[in-house]
């Protein structure tokens, strides 16, 4: 009997970075200590236009198949767990089967 192992995991953050000096100047008042404070948050990377929840779990599945060696071609299941779907459907782990 075969029984589904994780073998490698992988990571992707999107290039675009803003800080919480950012947001303030954007909201024109300081939230910086707020969020440092209560929430630990210095700053956060953000999805460029163009890119989609997808294209970020490509790009972390790319990393994790490196890590074990493997080709897209080995795997039998994909899960995609977000909150961000790229449709209400398909499903994104069906979008990211595709590419």
């Amino acid at each position: 009997m075969r029984y589904a192992q994780i073998l490698s995991s992988g990571g992707y953050v999107p290039e675009r970075l803003m800080t919480n000096a950012e947001f303030d100047r954007l909201l024109g008042e300081s939230v910086d200590d707020w969020l440092v404070e209560n929430v630990g948050i210095r700053e956060r990377h953000f999805m460029a236009e163009d890119q989609t929840t997808s294209d970020l779990a490509v790009a972390a599945a790319q990393v994790a198949l490196e890590r074990a060696g493997l080709e897209p071609a080995d795997l039998d299941r994909i899960i995609v767990a977000t909150d961000t779907p790229d449709y209400l459907s398909p499903a994104t782990a069906a979008v990211v089967q595709a590419k």
